[in-house]
């Protein structure tokens, strides 16, 4: 978990960037709108390519590490579905709430509220099911590894989301892939840019 320094840390970076880029907006318009297009067409080009911008600032992937954490994922999968399957009734009730909402910045919030208000429920159920089959001891061990689980079912969702993000990168840097060199020359040009603000 993050240090409260570290992210007050982070919070005066953001706001230093937010006023270095304020201040080049007043003073040079024309490189702010030239940044800002750069950065679009970027972003655009990540979409396309399934990427995200901290892999191009990872250290040089391999084959071995790329297969190795593959392996990890493999081992670690039964885990990750004991809890994927317990848990997929509630995720999927707090994900149909999302329906109606257009702006996709309040769905994690609103599949959190709904998924930790349901969740009392969904446990009595879930306990009662296996009481019916099991003594409710069993029951309790049963219930209480399912929502120990919950964590990291999660993390281990997003951790192979980002293992598939690498091997993609690794593919597309090794073929040379074209949609990827541009990104790759559309990101170095806005750190340049970035880097004159920072001297200014």
């Amino acid at each position: 978990m993050r240090s409260r320094n570290e992210l007050k840390e982070k919070f005066h970076a953001s706001r230093e960037w937010v006023r270095k880029l304020d201040k080049l907006a007043e003073l040079n318009p024309g490189t702010m709108e030239k940044l800002h297009s750069l950065a679009q067409e970027y972003q655009q080009k990540l979409s396309c390519l399934g990427l995200r911008d901290w892999l191009f600032i990872r250290p040089q992937l391999n084959l071995v590490m790329l297969a190795s954490e593959g392996l990890l994922w493999l081992l670690l999968l039964p885990f990750f579905l004991f809890g994927a399957i317990n848990l997929f009734p509630l995720y999927a009730l707090a994900n149909f709430s999302t329906k109606n909402i257009k702006d996709k910045q309040f769905y994690g919030a609103v599949m959190f509220t709904v998924a930790w208000l349901a969740a009392p429920l969904y446990a009595l159920l879930l306990f009662t099911l296996v009481c019916l089959f099991a003594r409710p001891s069993v029951a309790a061990i049963y219930l209480a590894a399912v929502f120990i689980s919950a964590f990291f079912t999660m993390k281990y969702f997003i951790a192979v989301k980002k293992w598939l993000g690498k091997i993609r990168y690794f593919y597309f840097h090794a073929v040379h892939q074209p949609v990827f060199t541009e990104a790759m020359e559309l990101r170095n040009r806005i750190l340049e840019i970035i880097k004159q603000t920072e001297k200014g």
